[in-house]
C-alpha cells in the first residue's frame, strides 16, 4: 500500500498476550520492524524496485510478552510473466477448478445409481457364484419391484435434474443475474427447497445455486462442501454463499446411495425368508446384519439433523417445501418399513425373473 508516496507492507499478528515485535525480512535481508497501526495490523516502508526480478521469500518473526515467537516465510514475484513452483497438493488446491470437478463427481454418482436401476430393470444381469452373484440379485429385485424402483428413481433424478437443468453463464458477474435471462436456469426440476432465503425475501434453492427476490445468484463449490452450519442471512446480502452447504454430492454419497443398497440387502434378505428381527432371535448370529442396520440407522439421524437444520435456519415453510431432505427422510423411512412388512406378493414378479 501506499501513504504520502511511500510504500508500505502490511503484517496481520495476532497473539492473546501483548505483541511486542514484528520483525521483517527478506530473502535473509532485514527490512525492518513494523509498527502498529490499529488492532492486529502491522506495517513498515519498503523499496519494491529492489525486488523487480526474480522470485523472493519475505519472512515475518513475531514476538509477545510472553517470550514465545512464531516466525512464517511466503514467496512472492513482481514479474508478471513469472510463475512460482507449487506442490502437487499446493497446485491441486491453488490452480484445480473445484466447481467443475465436484459437478463432475456429482454427474458420475447420479448415472451410478440412476443408471444401475435402470441396467438391472431391464436387462438381464447375472454372475454365477460369490457376493457379486447376491448383489446382482438384490438390485434386481429392487430394480423390478415397482414400488422401490419409480420412487427411488423419482427421488435421485429430483436430487440431479436441477443440474442438468441448469446452464448458468459463469462468465458475467456472480452477484446478481435477472432470473428470467436467457442463461438463467429453468424451473424444470424440483428444487431442494422454498422458502424465506433472506429476511422478508422467499426464493428456492437448486444444486446449481438460488433464486432470490427475482435475482438468480450462482452456487460455487455447492458440490463438494460439507455441512456448514451457519446462521441464517439478514438484510440484502447474496443468500448463495450462507446457504447449508450440504449439497448434492454428500447428498447421493451419503444418504441416495446407501439407501438404494440398504433396501437392496433388505429385500435379499425378505426374499430368503428372514424378518427384521430373525437375525437377531439366531444363536450365533453374525454382527453382520446389525452393523448393517445400525450404518442405516446412523444415515437416517444424519438426515433428520439436517432437516433440523434446516428448520432452525430457515423456517418452517422451508422444512415442508424441502423435496431433498424433509421429504427424502420420509421416503426413506417409508420404503424401509416397506421393505421389511411389505407383502410377500410385493416380491413375486421379481422372484419368478431373478436367476436362482
Amino acid at each position: 500500500s501506499a501513504h504520502d508516496g511511500v510504500l508500505f507492507t502490511r503484517v496481520l499478528a495476532f497473539s492473546e498476550a501483548l505483541i511486542t515485535a514484528v520483525h521483517v525480512s527478506v530473502d535473509g535481508e532485514p527490512v525492518g520492524k513494523g509498527r502498529p497501526a490499529g488492532g492486529p495490523l502491522y506495517v513498515l516502508p519498503w523499496d519494491p524496485s529492489l525486488y523487480l526480478k526474480g522470485l523472493h521469500t519475505i519472512q515475518v518473526k513475531v514476538e509477545d510478552s510472553a517470550g514465545r515467537s512464531w516466525v512464517r516465510e511466503q514467496r512472492f514475484t513482481l514479474e508478471d510473466d513469472l510463475i512460482p513452483g507449487f506442490g502437487l497438493v499446493q497446485s491441486f488446491l491453488l490452480l484445480t477448478d473445484h466447481y467443475v470437478l465436484g459437478r463432475a463427481a456429482f454427474v458420475f454418482t447420479v448415472l451410478m445409481n440412476v443408471g444401475g436401476l435402470m441396467a438391472f430393470r431391464f436387462t438381464r444381469l447375472s454372475v454365477r457364484e460369490g457376493l457379486p452373484a447376491h448383489a446382482c440379485l438384490a438390485l434386481q429385485l429392487v430394480s423390478r419391484t415397482d414400488a422401490f424402483f419409480y420412487s427411488l428413481l423419482l427421488f435421485n433424478l429430483c436430487t440431479a435434474v436441477g443440474e442438468a437443468a441448469a446452464s448458468p453463464d459463469r462468465s458475467g458477474p456472480r452477484q446478481q443475474r435477472p432470473c428470467l435471462g436467457r442463461n438463467a436456469p429453468g424451473f424444470s426440476s424440483g428444487p431442494w427447497f422454498i422458502g424465506e432465503l433472506i429476511d422478508g425475501h422467499k426464493g428456492a434453492c437448486f444444486a446449481f445455486g438460488v433464486f432470490v427476490d427475482g435475482h438468480y445468484l450462482e452456487g460455487s463449490l455447492t458440490y463438494v462442501v460439507g455441512v456448514i452450519q451457519v446462521r441464517k442471512p439478514t438484510g440484502c446480502f447474496p443468500a448463495a454463499h450462507f446457504l447449508p452447504l450440504n449439497l448434492p454430492l454428500f447428498q447421493m454419497l451419503f444418504f441416495n446411495m446407501p439407501l438404494t443398497a440398504y433396501l437392496c440387502w433388505s429385500v435379499h434378505h425378505r426374499r430368503r425368508g428372514h424378518t427384521f428381527r430373525s437375525h437377531f432371535r439366531k444363536r450365533g448370529c453374525s454382527w453382520t446384519p446389525a452393523a448393517v442396520h445400525l450404518v442405516m440407522l446412523l444415515l437416517l439421524i444424519w438426515q433428520a439433523q439436517s432437516c433440523h437444520f434446516l428448520l432452525e435456519t430457515y423456517g418452517l415453510m422451508s422444512f415442508l417445501m424441502s423435496p431433498v431432505r424433509t421429504w427424502a427422510l420420509g421416503l426413506g423411512l417409508l420404503l424401509v418399513y416397506r421393505a421389511w412388512t411389505g407383502p410377500s406378493s410385493l416380491l413375486q414378479e421379481t422372484r419368478n425373473a431373478a436367476p436362482s
